[in-house]
């Protein structure tokens, strides 16, 4: 009898772990990737280029880099209520427009990164977590001059992030680390 009302307990703690969706997933758009910038801008990383002192001349001639900061979709599996394993995808654009000294420059930057989530509160509309992730880098940069292609070990952790709905919601997150440093915001969907 004992062992009956034990497997019974058992039983309806499985069902109260339960989560109502399985999968997630996310679209978002985050801070300054400072590392993608001293890799593949060229000015951030002189080891790629001859530096000389004419360049001094023509610096400012050369005109700024831009970047759109990583672009990331992810898919997320619900382990358990309080974990999740996701992997996600991010994209870099980084581009220099043509000056009178040089020619347009493009590339990117791509970055493939498994991440472990915790949640320390999880409501039905609100949930909290703080992730880690390590994964990898890689992109390329052509330039006038120079073509600089990198690859490398990449993390990124998150002491706090927020989602805000059901089905569909919001997220936002504050990180430090490779894909970027400051916060990440974006919208998500559950199923």
């Amino acid at each position: 009898m004992l062992t009956c009302a034990s497997v019974f307990d058992a039983q309806a703690g499985n069902k109260r772990e339960e989560l109502p969706f399985r999968h997630e997933i996310r679209l978002g758009w985050c801070g300054y990737p400072s590392i993608d910038a001293m890799n593949f801008t060229g000015y951030g990383n002189l080891g790629h280029y001859e530096y000389t002192p004419v360049q001094d001349i023509f610096m400012s001639d050369f005109g700024k880099t831009y970047m759109t900061g990583n672009i990331v979709a992810e898919i997320d599996f619900h382990i358990r209520k309080w974990f999740t394993f996701a992997v996600s995808a991010a994209v870099n654009p980084i581009w220099k427009p043509a000056t009178e000294v040089s020619q347009r420059e493009a590339g990117y930057v791509l970055t493939l990164m498994p991440h472990a989530r915790f949640y320390w509160v999880n409501r039905e509309m609100v949930r909290m977590y703080s992730s880690l992730g390590v994964g990898v880098t890689a992109g390329q940069m052509k330039g006038t001059y120079d073509t600089i292609s990198e690859s490398y070990l990449s993390a990124q952790l998150v002491p706090i992030g927020i989602t805000v709905g059901r089905k569909v919601f919001g997220f936002a997150e504050v990180g430090y680390g490779s894909v970027y440093i400051g916060g990440m915001i974006g919208i998500g969907y559950r199923f």
